[in-house]
């Protein structure tokens, strides 16, 4: 997941925020600094609307915006809890399938647990579905350098 990110320069400061995800922002002396920060702003953001149950927002077009690349295994999981919401299945919905604990199935949508791989294709399974990686070419976007 690529969201693309907007920067607000403010003095010494330079504000990073996620339009896609209202509240989403954070900042640092430089612009590198503000988006590695605004990364674990996302994480938290994203976490919270899980565990409220919430939609999470899919990324708007860049439109020639700078980008935050989400980590490979958070997108998994959100792809994961955005199929659980399809089916309108809830978290002990998924434990049931699995045959594992509350806290199992807890731990397959925690963004900062670091699950297998074969216990996330086995959620998607148990949903139906399956998660098909692809790799593709993508005009990832670094923020420009902020004059120093």
């Amino acid at each position: 997941m690529f969201y693309p990110v907007v920067f607000d320069e403010e003095g010494p400061t330079v504000i990073a925020s996620l339009p896609d995800l209202p509240g989403t922002h954070d900042e640092g002396a430089s612009r590198t600094e503000a988006l590695e920060r605004l990364c674990d702003a996302a994480l938290v953001m994203i976490q919270s609307l899980i565990d409220d149950r919430e939609e999470v927002p899919e990324p708007s077009p860049a439109e020639g915006r700078p980008l935050l690349a989400l980590p490979s295994q958070v997108w998994t999981k959100v792809l994961l809890y955005q199929t659980l919401r399809r089916k309108q299945w809830r978290k002990a919905d998924l434990a049931r399938a699995l045959g594992i604990d509350q806290k199992g199935a807890d731990r397959l949508l925690n963004l900062c647990h670091a699950s297998r791989s074969h216990q996330i294709d086995a959620a998607f399974k148990a949903l139906g579905t399956n998660l098909v990686p692809a790799v593709r070419e993508v005009a990832y976007q670094q923020p420009p350098a902020h004059p120093s």
